[in-house]
Parts: structure tokens; sequence; C-alpha cells
């Protein structure tokens, strides 16, 4: 069985100002991740740049969709182009890993949390760190936001939940039960309860307010690692080392579905804005897509070469972003269903992925090209980096 045809091209040329009007139109034309180089050939394309220098851990949008936060092992927190994959900031000064990030509501602010014990607080417009907000004992998993962006959730290795005032940077409440790991913190859309899961296999839900635990869900059979509300707060989802995503009606705790298909540790889940669609990642290397009403998978996306630790799916639902113990970041474009570029640690270069039975189209095409501009400006050449064809 033969594989898809991989080519990795470096096109030079010495005529310098026909490549520069060239380079541009390149750009606006694969904008949306899909180049037609001919009648017949569509190709995706994927970006490889340089980032990251440790193992990525998570993910997020901002909420306009137009950048997302990465954080990694590294102890930076970097902010990239959703668009074109450029990496436009990186915040330093976690003295630790760095365990996810978040934007603020209106998308002014950066928390960040890490296994230094700290969650920070950047502003975006200059990159510069605002205040730190001490007090866990252990390292931090994972930070949440409120509508308002007024407050914060915080969760811990200490096993306990902590609210903090964001404009003070004061602790407000402590919520405390667990005997291990928080794994993740979500608030309720109403802001009113806040939603935790844990190492102990429960998910449980607190009254904000008194601090007080109004429910406890079990049926999970490991590690629960992330959790949602439905917008409508009666419903909860959440996703599993046991392989499963699972919802759960949020007064009486009761399984309502359950949704199987990695074969690995789900290690976590996004919500889109609707909340009719779920996006999972797996140690099994992939990325799913899930319709919640339903409980069916409706896409499996494949590239990650590792475990996929975090991934996230854009406001407006069109995009899905994921990052990797392979050391990359890939942005999926729910619309074509193809992947459009991956951070990498590696030098830049250009690939292009097409089916094998337009490789001598385009090859003849090119030669074609190349012809025709040797006979107009001379010396013309492609230097092909690598040509191979994988088979089964």
């Amino acid at each position: 069985m033969i594989s898809p045809f991989f080519f990795f091209y470096d096109a030079h040329t010495h005529v310098k100002k026909k490549k520069k009007k060239k380079k541009k139109k390149e750009r606006k034309r694969y904008k949306n991740g899909i180049g037609k180089l001919g009648p017949s050939i569509d190709c995706r394309m994927e970006l490889v740049l340089q980032g990251h220098t440790g193992t990525i851990r998570h993910v997020k949008f901002s909420p306009d969709g137009s950048t997302f936060v990465s954080t990694s092992n590294d102890r930076t927190i970097r902010v990239w182009d959703a668009t074109t994959g450029k990496e436009l900031q990186k915040l330093e000064g976690h003295t630790f890993w760095a365990t996810k990030a978040q934007y603020s509501p209106d998308g002014k602010t950066i928390a960040s949390c890490s296994e230094d014990k700290t969650v920070r607080l950047w502003d975006v417009k200059t990159g510069k760190e605002i205040k730190t907000l001490n007090g866990h004992t252990d390292g931090v998993i994972a930070i949440q936001f409120t509508s308002d962006g007024e407050t914060l959730a915080s969760c811990s290795f200490d096993g306990t939940i902590r609210v903090w005032n964001v404009p003070t940077g004061t602790e407000v409440k402590r919520l405390e039960g667990y005997s291990d790991i928080i794994t993740n913190v979500k608030f309720s859309h109403d802001d009113q309860k806040i939603i935790s899961s844990s190492a102990e296999n429960v998910i449980r839900i607190w009254n904000v307010k008194s601090g007080e635990m109004t429910l406890e869900i079990t049926g999970h059979t490991g590690y629960v690692n992330a959790v949602h509300f439905l917008p409508d707060n009666d419903v909860v989802v959440s996703c599993s080392r046991d392989k499963t995503i699972r919802s759960w009606d949020a007064t009486t705790g009761k399984e309502l579905k359950q949704m199987e298909g990695h074969s690995d540790e789900i290690r976590d889940m996004q919500l889109s804005v609707d909340g009719e669609t779920i996006v999972s990642c797996s140690s099994d290397e992939s990325v799913r897509v899930w319709d919640v009403k339903s409980g069916e998978e409706m896409q499996k996306l494949e590239g990650h070469t590792a475990c996929v630790s975090g991934v996230d799916i854009s406001p407006n639902g069109k995009f899905i972003v994921s990052c990797s113990f392979d050391d990359t970041i890939r942005l999926w474009d729910e619309s074509i269903k193809g992947e459009i570029w991956g951070e990498k640690k590696k030098k830049c270069q250009r690939v292009f992925f097409c089916n094998l039975q337009n490789v001598l189209l385009l090859l003849l095409l090119l030669i074609r090209v190349s012809n025709c501009l040797d006979e107009k400006f001379g010396s013309f050449g492609f230097a092909f980096n690598t040509l191979f064809i994988q088979s089964e």
C-alpha cells in the first residue's frame, strides 16, 4: 500500500523583483491552508517553525481566536499568530515547568501557572509580568477566569483549589477536601459554581460563595484529567485516564453518556463555545472530534507522533490547535478537515503533502514552469532537498 507522498522544496531564483511579488501572492493563496497548484492538485501546507525547547504542555486560543498561547517545560509561555504560526511573544519568569495558560475574557491579560507553585499574570500588549499570586504549597496544574475576568481559580498538587481576586492578587477562598492531586478546575457559565477533577477518579462541584462541596460524581476508573460545564450548566463532561469521555447530570451526578474511541489515556478535552462539540486528545497520538448530543465520534485527526498533551478549539469553531510530546504544535482547519501548520524545533522549511496520483502531474508542471523561466530569464532552478515515497 502506498502512503501519502511527501516532498520538501527550497526554491531559488536570480530574478529578485519577480520573486518578491510572487511571495506576497503565495502568502495570500495559502492563507487558509490549501494551495491549488493545478486544476486537480489540492495540497495541504504545513509550516515548520522554531519555538519551544522543552516538552509542550498546553495550548489555548485567545477570545477572538487570532492568537493562542502555549506552555512548556522550558518554563516559557509563548504567544502565536493563529493564521501564520509566527511567534509573537515569549513570556519568561516562571522558575519551573509552565503547566497551563489562559487569556482573560477581554483578551488583555494572560494568566499562567507553573510547577514553581505560582500563578502569574501578564500584560498581553507589553508581555510584561503584572503580578505573581503566591499561596499554593506545590505545583499549580490549572487555572480558570470567571466570565468578568475579576476572579481566578487555581488547583494544585497540594490538593487545594484557591480562588483569587485578580485586581489585587489576593487569595479570597480556599476549597479543601481532596487527598490527592487536583487535575483541573472550571467555573460554571454563571460563575456560581466550580467543578474540579482529580487523581482520586472523582469530580466535585462547589458553591463559589460558600466554598462548600455540593456534589461528588463517581464513575471513572482512572484519573479525571479535564472537566467542563455545558452552557446550560445542567450537564458536565469529563475525560479520563480510563480512555473515556463521560457526560453527567450536574444536579444528581447520574451518568448520561459515555464516549469511547481513544485507545489510551485522554489527556485533555475542550468544548466548542456553543457546547455542541468536544475535542479531545490522547496518549494514543490522536485528536478526536465528538458530537455532544449523540456521543458519536465525528473525526479523528492524525499527524502527531507522540502523546498529544493539549488541545483547544477556536471561538468560531473553525480551527483546532493541539500540542504534543513530539515537540510540535499543530493547527487544524475544521472546514477543510486538514492540518494547516505545525511548530517544531527544527530549521524553517515548507512541507507539502499530496496524493500520489497527482505527483506526476505536479512534477511535469514544475518542469514546464522551470523551462519557460529558463528561456525567458536564464538560469532558474528548483532544488529539491528531499524527494521520497513511503510504502507499507
